[in-house]
């Protein structure tokens, strides 16, 4: 009875000519677009331990303000601002005023952080030396820049090779 009915259901709906190739052709070009996608996305933004770490703390509290805010700290810090805020704008809607105290909070950090980078960029066109390298390699590992890090360590290192903390 009821293959029947599905039978004459069936036979009834009229599709377009060419209906089934251009339902597979946008099909196929769908999936591409989605593989080519994910695969972009994966390139540019590769997943590490801590991310998935934050992520899965996200997955699992839902409802927790801190773990979004986290995530979006992830996400501002290695430059990947507008994840950062949508991420936020998570948070603002469980916990409106500590999102926005901390998003502010980052964001003012960051320039500060900026401007002190800056500062030792400069007088390190005047005087070069170790200690000026080291403190602008971790300003910029606060902002997250792990190349400017390395390059000011390796400079660091070639000024001074025999200074213990940069052996190794």
């Amino acid at each position: 009875m009821t293959k029947k009915l599905i039978k004459s259901i069936i036979s009834r709906i009229k599709l377009p000519k060419g209906f089934w190739l251009s339902f597979t052709v946008y099909t196929i070009g769908f999936i591409l677009i989605i593989t080519a996608l994910w695969g972009a996305q994966r390139q540019l933004f590769p997943e590490n331990e801590e991310l998935a770490t934050l992520r899965h703390s996200v997955l699992i509290n839902p409802f927790s303000s801190t773990a979004y805010i986290d995530l979006g700290t992830y996400y501002f810090i290695h430059n990947q601002p507008q994840l950062a805020k949508s991420v936020f704008s998570f948070a603002a809607q469980l916990d409106p005023d500590y999102a926005k105290q901390r998003y502010t909070l980052l964001v003012k950090n960051h320039t500060t952080l900026q401007q002190e980078a800056a500062f030792w960029e400069n007088q390190l066109t005047i005087v070069d030396y170790r200690d000026g390298r080291l403190k602008l390699a971790q300003i910029y590992s606060q902002l997250g820049d792990e190349e400017k890090t390395a390059e000011q360590l390796q400079l660091a290192r070639k000024i001074d090779p025999n200074y213990p903390a940069l052996k190794g």
